[in-house]
């Protein structure tokens, strides 16, 4: 096995961890993690399609690095309206959505 190949294996090993995480409910699908790992998948799998080029799977993650940045994108404004909007609280640093609605914990700041 060539190195390009095992990128791109521990790009599938990863695909694979984060996608059995969120079907424990061990990572939030609407946080930083998700589309983090979900980035680097994207990748790392590229990293092997450059040396092993297969056009379908080029188009699968163009649009999979994409859609990954849009949700860190997406992640970070909703953390920085929050950050804006707490008017002298301070909010763990998790941003988290559950029935529609942005779910923290609020602590007083010293």
């Amino acid at each position: 096995m060539e190195l390009p190949d095992l990128i791109g294996f521990v790009g599938v090993a990863l695909l694979i961890v984060t996608y059995a995480m969120l079907q424990l409910d061990r990572i939030d699908p609407k946080g930083f993690w998700y589309s983090f790992n979900n980035m680097i998948v994207a990748i790392l799998v590229s990293v092997s399609l450059y040396y092993t080029p297969n056009l379908a799977s080029w188009v699968i993650e163009v649009f999979w690095f994409i859609i990954s940045l849009y949700g860190l994108v997406k992640y970070f404004k909703i953390k920085q309206k929050m950050l804006d909007t707490t008017d002298g609280l301070v909010y763990n640093n998790t941003v988290s959505r559950r029935n529609g609605t942005l779910d923290t914990e609020a602590q007083d700041e010293d």
